[in-house]
């Protein structure tokens, strides 16, 4: 059939990874941790919620309300079932409205193929290694750095593209606040080409967890998915309720994350659902924090100085005593990829590209660097 010109037109291109939602049992970490493993391989990962899904007869509902908000704000593109059994997985994926697909299948077909290993993706940020968990594994350091398999960490091989265990457990605690894990990698070139109703400028999260209790992993897990892509990403790190009094200057460098303007208060929430105050107020005298006596806010001031030293810090109890749920501050409508004008000649049949966008389509992007 022969062109007929139409005209000359502009086509907006968003280049963005497919993104995933990982269904889990409740209350299993063995599932937990694999889907830290499958998300840590994944252009996009740390922005991929982990949902996890009742196998209670009595329950009567297979996923809480909250995750079913997950599931809708995150704007991922599919479900894929890490230990369900089929016919669990495919009801709590038709609950979430998201189309199923098996964890062995998960790269080479349905909607959550199109993405690539965070290596192949272009980055500013320049360091030697990026930090994943210790040998050790503890679970924190999991969900807070990210983790590989065996098989995932051979894989990567020979690439200009390095990662590392390390030797101590507040090198993953440091690698947070420095953005030098692989999870973070993995937010690479990532950016929102819509956003509204937020993001707003909120108070630095550090989520402090036993290790015993996995459904603090996973709220902290989905609230770092939903955080703001652009400048307004305020420090958001885990870490143990033991140990950190031994971290030699970690206090020094906490303190230079949160010389940020002064847009919001606290400076910081000490999170968690169940280590005790007590325990919590001990962290925050040995990072060097005061309780805040101020109004919890969020948003924007101007003009905002950098907000001064001693830095302030609420728990998560004292914060819901004055009426706020944090997560308010993670809702908020949004769409991911970076978006590219280009100028293209129209014909009947289609389009002819006059100047083709840099970036590919992910339809071409494979989950390897080949």
């Amino acid at each position: 059939m022969p062109e007929s010109y139409v005209g000359p037109t502009v086509v907006n291109a968003v280049l963005a990874p497919a993104r995933a939602l990982y269904l889990i049992a409740e209350d299993n970490k063995v599932g937990l941790i694999r889907a830290v493993q499958e998300a840590s391989s994944r252009w996009g990962g740390v922005t991929e919620p982990i949902v996890p899904v009742s196998t209670s007869p009595e329950s009567e509902s297979l996923v809480s309300d909250w995750y079913r908000q997950v599931a809708e704000v995150s704007q991922v593109d599919g479900a894929v079932n890490i230990n369900l059994p089929d016919d669990l997985a495919e009801r709590a994926a038709a609950r979430l409205g998201l189309p199923l697909t098996p964890l062995a299948s998960i790269d080479h077909r349905g909607p959550t193929k199109w993405t690539a290993h965070p290596a192949c993706i272009p980055s500013s940020a320049s360091t030697e290694a990026y930090i994943i968990s210790t040998p050790d594994r503890n679970l924190w350091e999991i969900v807070g750095a990210g983790d590989l398999t065996d098989d995932g960490l051979a894989s990567i091989g020979d690439l200009p593209f390095k990662v590392r265990r390390p030797v101590t457990a507040d090198e993953v605690a440091r690698a947070q606040l420095a953005k030098t894990t692989l999870l973070e990698r993995t937010r690479a070139s990532l950016d929102w080409h819509f956003a509204a109703n937020g993001p707003f400028a909120t108070p630095a999260i550090a989520w402090v967890v036993d290790d015993t209790i996995i459904g603090d992993h996973i709220h902290f897990w989905n609230l770092r998915a939903l955080q703001s892509l652009d400048f307004k990403n305020p420090p958001m790190f885990i870490i143990p309720a033991t140990g950190v009094d031994n971290w030699i200057n970690f206090k020094a460098q906490l303190a230079g994350r949160l010389a940020r303007p002064d847009e919001f208060s606290p400076d910081l929430i000490l999170a968690s659902s169940h280590v005790a105050e007590e325990i919590l107020d001990n962290i925050a005298l040995t990072l060097g924090l005061e309780k805040s006596a101020d109004e919890i806010r969020s948003g924007h001031r101007f003009p905002a100085d950098p907000r001064p030293s001693p830095y302030t810090y609420l728990t998560l109890n004292d914060v819901h005593a004055r009426r706020v749920d944090i997560r308010q501050w993670f809702v908020f409508d949004r769409a991911c990829g970076l978006q590219k004008k280009s100028r293209s000649t129209t014909f009947r049949t289609g389009l002819r590209s006059d100047s083709r966008p840099r970036s590919v389509s992910m339809a071409q992007v494979t989950h390897s660097c080949d």
